[in-house]
């Protein structure tokens, strides 16, 4: 609900669609830091990416923003001995 917030109050700014993405992003990594180090670990290792580097819309998306995404993670990080 929070970050329905910030986007309400961005678009009503007129950022774009780009900028949201970029926001909910990093404003998810602050209030999820465990989760949002999981990701940047596993893209580190996987896809040699920084978080930085990765895309905003697919982070934020089901695959890896969600309570199934994370267990899918955490359970690829585990199996390679990086947690």
């Amino acid at each position: 609900m929070a970050l329905l917030g910030v986007l309400q109050l961005m678009a009503s700014n007129d950022a774009t669609e780009s900028q949201m993405y970029e926001a909910g992003k990093y404003f998810n990594a602050f209030w999820f830091p465990g989760n949002y180090y999981d990701l940047a670990l596993y893209f580190k290792n996987k896809e040699g990416k920084a978080f930085k580097n990765v895309s905003a819309q697919m982070l934020l998306g089901k695959d890896y923003s969600s309570s199934l995404g994370s267990q899918t993670i955490k359970q690829w990080l585990a199996e390679k001995g990086l947690i």
